[in-house]
């Protein structure tokens, strides 16, 4: 028998859309969304996330680990659907905490780049945003007497040393001491906020960094910046004795970049290297789709799967479940198809 623990210990809060109006609270399993395909548990609002957590439909996804169905979990996309643990029997199943042990927040679509797979436009505004501060509040709250370590994970939709909200959640002396942080950032301001970097250190589980490219031009091709200015951040946050992880988005246009990326990865000294596949995400048009996803590139599919064969052997390297799936069966389900 297979077991994910996903369902009791994994939550994912969101917004309801990339704008900056759309509503941010949007509450499902796993830690990632796109990972299932029961969608959306509740918007969590005024209740307790101790509520959400605990109330039927969250129950109802749990019975479909025991019963071995999976019916709600997506293979094409999941990483851990690939790995998961082999298991005789169900009683280690945990009964608590009423409380999740893992959090992916994706609440504060602010940034300071424009990356094509990510959005149209630049998405910022310096002002908090009202509905990520009280989230980011919420939790504060909820866990300030929590006994277990918490794993949280900002902020999957924006650049969290963008966001007014979360500089100041993270400047509270008075965050809760169970919080271990992994922050997720395009790596721009590493050193302009590596005070905070430094302030937060003993609650710091890694900083992941999104590089999409391991060359300068590549890099200003698909993120619009600096390399260099991103590197020597990485550099700052070993210096400090911080774990980094960095994230690849294979596209057309950096696919023959990976290699590379790999080899500086291991030059600046990272602890994990990550490759990942591009969704298909409801921004993009399905012309752009046909110009810059790899698996609408018979050329580019072949090379993938031929350098994969090699660079999976090497412990220091992940690549994504949705990678595995587009080289299984040459085929991926869009998932917000036009």
């Amino acid at each position: 028998m297979k077991y994910c623990s996903a369902p009791w210990n994994t939550i994912h809060i969101t917004r309801s859309g990339l704008f900056p109006d759309s509503q941010a609270g949007v509450v499902s399993s796993c830690f990632c969304d796109a990972w299932q395909s029961k969608g959306e548990n509740t918007r969590l609002g005024n209740k307790s996330l101790s509520e959400v957590f605990n109330n039927d439909w969250q129950k109802e996804f749990r019975s479909t680990i025991i019963d071995q169905s999976f019916k709600h979990c997506r293979e094409d996309v999941c990483v851990d659907f690939h790995r998961m643990e082999e298991v005789d029997n169900f009683d280690h199943v945990p009964t608590g905490p009423t409380l999740p042990t893992t959090i992916q927040l994706q609440i504060d679509h602010n940034c300071n780049l424009k990356c094509k797979i990510c959005r149209k436009d630049i998405i910022y505004s310096p002002k908090k945003n009202k509905e990520a501060s009280a989230i980011l509040r919420k939790l504060s709250q909820e866990y300030k007497e929590f006994e277990h370590r918490v794993n949280v994970h900002c902020d999957g939709s924006g650049d969290i040393f963008t966001s007014a909200s979360y500089l100041e959640f993270f400047y509270d002396d008075n965050l809760p001491k169970c919080f271990m942080f992994n922050l997720q950032t395009n790596g721009n301001q590493l050193t302009k906020h590596m005070d905070l970097v430094i302030k937060l250190k003993d609650q710091l589980e890694m900083v992941e960094v999104s590089l999409d490219a391991g060359s300068a031009d590549v890099y200003q091709e698909v993120r619009g910046g600096k390399l260099s200015i991103v590197t020597d951040g990485i550099r700052l946050l070993k210096q400090q004795g911080i774990e980094v992880w960095t994230q690849f988005v294979v596209q057309q246009k950096n696919c023959r970049d990976i290699e590379q990326y790999i080899k500086l990865c291991k030059d600046l000294g990272v602890d994990k290297i990550c490759l990942q596949l591009m969704l298909k995400l409801p921004h993009m048009t399905y012309e752009w789709w046909q110009d810059n996803s790899v698996e609408m590139s018979t050329q580019d599919t072949e090379y993938l799967d031929s350098l994969l064969q090699e660079i999976k052997k090497d412990p220091q390297i992940e690549v994504s479940g949705g990678i595995e799936h587009l080289l299984k069966t040459k085929k991926v389900f869009q998932l917000h198809p036009n």
